[in-house]
């Protein structure tokens, strides 16, 4: 497992780690045995691209942050975690490349979560991985920030319909069929509709 070599192996409420460049230009997959809890997670690694995926039962990423909140931060690279993601305490999301982090399996609890900057892209497309479905009841906001921060939904099941959301920055919707419901709405940010029923 290619973990962060800057904090080490995390698995404690606010743990961080840091994904550096290990080799170049290659994509190092990690495999989960069991969940991992983490509180900081960053991506520092323009060349290597990080796959998160469970090795045998599905193992989640429990983001759970012993201060305000948990991050993900992507400084360099396009990487993406393909096991499920518990969302133990708010998660803010900053994407500061051109390039799409991507969670790529089922988003559960109910805890705030916040798209600072850049793309960040939630889909539940079959990939080889066991997918879990998503129950997330939470609230996103999509902030006005910087890197024109954009959540685009891949897939009619990346959320599920009972979520509000406070869009100030892009909400994408580029599945190509089904329907997406959405408790409620607000913001003055942009929807680009990418499918028919909505």
């Amino acid at each position: 497992q290619n973990w962060g070599l800057k904090f080490g192996v995390p698995n404690a409420v606010g743990a961080q780690t840091v994904f550096p460049q290990i080799t170049g230009n290659q994509e190092q997959r990690i495999g989960l045995d069991s969940g991992v809890t983490i509180g900081i997670m960053t991506f520092d690694s323009e060349f290597d691209n990080y796959f998160f995926e469970s090795n045998d039962a599905p193992a989640p990423f429990n983001f759970s942050s012993d201060s305000s909140s948990s991050t993900i931060n992507v400084i360099a690279g396009t990487h993406t975690i393909a096991t499920p993601v518990f969302i133990n305490s708010p998660l803010t999301i900053s994407n500061s490349t051109s390039n799409p982090f991507t969670i790529n399996n089922g988003i559960s609890g109910e805890n705030l979560i916040t798209i600072q900057s850049g793309l960040i892209i939630f889909d539940h497309s079959d990939i080889g991985v066991t997918i879990t479905s998503s129950t997330y009841t939470g609230k996103v906001i999509i902030d006005s920030g910087t890197n024109t921060p954009t959540l685009r939904l891949s897939s009619i099941d990346s959320l599920p319909e009972s979520n509000p959301f406070q869009v100030d920055g892009t909400l994408e919707l580029v599945f190509q069929d089904g329907t997406q419901n959405i408790a409620s709405l607000d913001g003055a940010g942009t929807i680009d509709l990418g499918i028919t029923t909505h």
